[in-house]
């Protein structure tokens, strides 16, 4: 199965606002909020591809689409 993004793409840093009382509960239970972001956005990304699919919508990876080009 073709994957649905770069596995091998560097990490880049981002901020990220969350319910501190949520973040207060990892950080307690030493959940990697990393691992656990990257985890739920593959889940939501499969379940977009599926939906696509399943509507007969065209994909067109953002690697791929046209960029304007700058001068």
């Amino acid at each position: 199965m073709r994957q649905i993004y770069d596995t091998s793409a560097p990490k880049k840093t981002t901020n990220l606002s969350i319910n501190s009382a949520l973040l207060h509960e990892a950080k307690a239970l030493k959940i990697n909020l990393s691992a656990t972001l990257e985890a739920a956005l593959l889940n939501e990304l499969k379940a977009a591809h599926r939906d696509l699919k399943t509507r007969n919508t065209f994909y067109l990876p953002i690697k791929w689409q046209a960029y304007p080009r700058t001068s």
